[in-house]
């Protein structure tokens, strides 16, 4: 059974790749010792880091591979692309297949690649403890010092899943204060990884500070995580507007979600927060439930769930009869914003309260009402960028 070092060429441009060595990378499409099926997987790479997962995966998918070694390559890149899709079961699928033909070829490199895969899928699908199994396993295999880094990035991860955050601060700052010569890319991995888990931690100062610099970094493959971070921290502690959402975090499906499910709560479109919801709740069932509720202890520590906690309204706590209010548009008024534990939009309100399309004309009817409504209710409604809701007396 051949082995990585029976591929030598091949590895070599691959060392070039996760090195961050892209002259002497990209001299692989000139080789004519490497044979198609090399330059297929190497290729790949290259699309990976462009964002191009579809093409790449059907690309991948379409290559019949023979030899166990190349199997195992192109498992294990099928299973990055769903993980960046954030599609966490099919991504444990390939790791799994990426394992089994790494085992037959005896591949350390491989194997703690693949467990470490599915450490990561597993984890983010907030299946905490076979995210630790494979942890555990991927342990076994590593022995250069950028798997060691990865490593510590992983099991800061699994400590701060566990809420320990104390521990997970450790493994940073041990990390950190190390002088070892660390690659780059698998730096500024750690870095993100660092300044969530620190955020969650409530050092929330230090987590700007990372997420700041990593900003400018122009080799990041998932920059959009950063910017969500970014720009979320930001929103909730210097009250500082969201901007049009970055581009780059529209690649990432899981950041992108998250920030629509934002915006919408933010701009009180109800149906749509709750249909974002739902899509999110079917990503990461472990972790969300209906209502915009986190199950999980670390997760609602995250800028994310902070952010939400922020938007959602605050039930009031007096009770009110609605069959005292006098009108059916007052009484329905008040309905909808005491079932609403958003705020609703003045368009959304309008339609379901006159039952007609949204016309300009009706704001000022709307208006009256509202002002009709204050003198009848004791809890005050009010209103962000055109949304409503009924808030806590204060």
């Amino acid at each position: 059974m051949k082995t990585r070092q029976d591929y030598i060429l091949y590895t070599k441009y691959l060392d070039h790749h996760f090195n961050d060595e892209s002259s002497l990378f990209l001299k692989f499409r000139n080789d004519s010792e490497l044979s198609y099926c090399e330059k297929e997987l190497l290729n790949s790479r290259i699309l990976i880091k462009e964002k191009k997962w579809q093409e790449c995966f059907e690309r991948l998918e379409q290559l019949t591979i023979e030899t166990p070694f190349f199997k195992a390559e192109r498992y294990l890149q099928l299973a990055s692309i769903e993980l960046l899709r954030s599609r966490y079961e099919e991504s444990a699928k390939f790791g799994n297949l990426a394992v089994r033909y790494f085992e037959l070829c005896q591949d350390q490199l491989g194997l703690f690649r693949a467990h470490y895969n599915l450490m990561a899928a597993f984890s983010r699908a907030g299946m905490n403890s076979l995210g630790h199994y494979y942890l555990t396993q991927s342990e076994k295999y590593a022995v250069e010092n950028k798997e060691k880094l990865i490593l510590a990035r992983a099991k800061a991860c699994y400590l701060s899943k566990e809420c320990r955050f104390t521990e997970a601060k450790d493994v940073i700052a041990e990390i950190m204060s190390s002088k070892a010569d660390h690659n780059k890319l698998e730096w500024e991995y750690f870095l993100i990884a660092a300044s969530d888990i620190l955020y969650r931690a409530g050092e929330h100062d230090q987590a700007l500070l990372i997420v700041s610099e990593l900003t400018h970094s122009k080799t990041l493959l998932v920059k959009g995580r950063v910017l969500f971070y970014y720009h979320m921290i930001r929103h909730l502690h210097d009250k500082r507007e969201l901007p049009v959402k970055p581009e780059a975090i529209t690649q990432i499906p899981e950041y992108d979600l998250k920030w629509d499910i934002v915006m919408a709560i933010q701009n009180g479109e109800t149906d749509r927060a709750q249909m974002l919801w739902s899509k999110l709740m079917s990503l990461l069932p472990h972790n969300f439930a209906q209502d915009f509720q986190c199950l999980d202890a670390s997760e609602e520590k995250t800028i994310f769930v902070q952010v939400i906690n922020s938007k959602l309204v605050q039930k009031p706590e007096v009770s009110l009869n609605l069959e005292a209010l006098k009108g059916k548009k007052p009484r329905l008024l008040i309905e909808l914003l005491l079932n609403s534990n958003t705020p609703i939009r003045k368009e959304i309100l309008i339609e379901k309260i006159w039952g007609e399309e949204y016309r300009p004309k009706f704001d000022a009817r709307f208006y009256k009402l509202v002002e009709r409504v204050k003198g009848m209710v004791p809890m005050p409604i009010k209103n962000d960028n055109s949304a409503y809701y009924i808030a806590r007396a204060s």
